[in-house]
């Protein structure tokens, strides 16, 4: 489903909260039924704003589902697409096929220590989910990492649409207090240490 908006972006208090993976393609509404895929995100305007929540070490909270992410694209949703976006998109060369796929590069968007801790979180997940589905925990989330603690990867077992409650119920539990016990309130959280 294509939705308009400014990106994968949202706030919670000084919380910043980025939903990595096929959100990251900003949509545009064409006429009545049709969309055009505009960008991805972070654009040149977003990049100011993001160096400056990372500079300040305000929070960050950056959701996925996995580390490969392709979004089906249709030639007519590219006409307006950014350069940005048309290098990370392929096109078959097959007489009549108008069906393309863009890759999101897996947070591309990082500097390199926290992509390869979030890389790292990422593959250290899968033995987690490797269990029968009905065993599997809903959200998994990264141990605080006591060298740079206001950054948190949070992996999605499944996609899940996260309600704004949701939502900030998952950043209390990232950016909290640590020394609870367990996640009882919150069972579909299960904390994962990767070193």
């Amino acid at each position: 489903m294509r939705t308009t908006g400014e990106g994968p972006v949202q706030r919670l208090g000084n919380i910043l909260a980025v939903r990595e993976g096929g959100d990251r393609v900003i949509w545009r509404r064409a006429g009545t039924h049709g969309w055009r895929a505009e960008n991805l995100w972070p654009r040149p305007e977003d990049e100011a704003d993001l160096g400056a929540h990372m500079a300040r070490q305000d929070p960050l909270l950056v959701i996925f589902e996995r580390r490969h992410t392709v979004v089906p694209v249709l030639s007519e949703e590219m006409l307006l697409a950014q350069p940005a976006l048309r290098v990370r998109t392929e096109f078959s060369d097959a007489p009549g096929d108008d069906i393309g796929e863009i890759t999101v590069p897996f947070l591309d968007w990082l500097p390199s220590d926290l992509r390869e801790r979030g890389i790292r979180f990422a593959a250290g997940t899968e033995r987690v989910l490797s269990g029968p589905s009905r065993l599997r925990p809903r959200v998994l989330l990264e141990s605080r990492d006591e060298a740079v603690p206001h950054v948190r990867f949070v992996r999605l077992a499944a996609p899940i649409a996260l309600s704004a409650s949701d939502l900030a119920a998952l950043a209390g539990k990232a950016f909290g207090d640590e020394e609870e016990p367990s996640y009882s309130s919150c069972p579909y959280l299960h904390r994962v240490t990767v070193s």
